[in-house]
């Protein structure tokens, strides 16, 4: 409460800590000012960095972010599914208690594939909007799917 109290007198609070920023993020859209939620959100971006998903913390900020704003909401949900995208990148997987948290939230693990397929793309340089193509190895013929002919299929990008 001394965080809300903060920010109604300076228009700021002082915190360095994930969880109270996605708290204070959910005062504002419980209370309707949408300035706390722009601030609480550039705070909980900075103090919920990638190397925070290694912690075991996490799975308690991710959960408080999904308990305390409707799914409809994607302001933080959108930071965290950006920073899972991340480490699913750099990592090849995430940490256990992440994926078990994601999977009790409805629509979240799409934030994190769409938050993916974008920072995928990004890194590789893939223009959005390409389509994906498959091409037979054995007769090269081109389709979405798989080849008529039953060959092993490789995947490149229509040009």
């Amino acid at each position: 409460m001394a965080l809300l109290v903060d920010f109604m007198y300076r228009l700021d609070y002082t915190s360095t800590d994930a969880e109270e920023n996605a708290l204070m993020y959910a005062l504002g859209d419980k209370l309707d000012i949408a300035g706390l939620k722009i601030l609480a959100s550039s705070k909980f971006a900075t103090t919920f960095p990638l190397s925070s998903l290694r912690k075991t913390e996490s799975a308690s900020v991710f959960e408080t972010v999904c308990s305390t704003t409707p799914a409809s909401d994607q302001g933080l949900r959108e930071i965290v599914g950006e920073r899972m995208a991340e480490y699913l990148l750099a990592n090849g997987r995430l940490p256990n208690s992440l994926i078990i948290n994601i999977s009790t939230h409805e629509g979240f693990a799409a934030t994190v594939l769409a938050a993916f397929e974008k920072r995928f793309a990004t890194e590789r340089g893939i223009i959005e909007g390409t389509e994906w193509l498959a091409e037979c190895e054995d007769c090269q013929f081109k389709q979405e799917i798989e080849c008529a002919c039953g060959g092993p299929m490789k995947l490149f990008l229509d040009e």
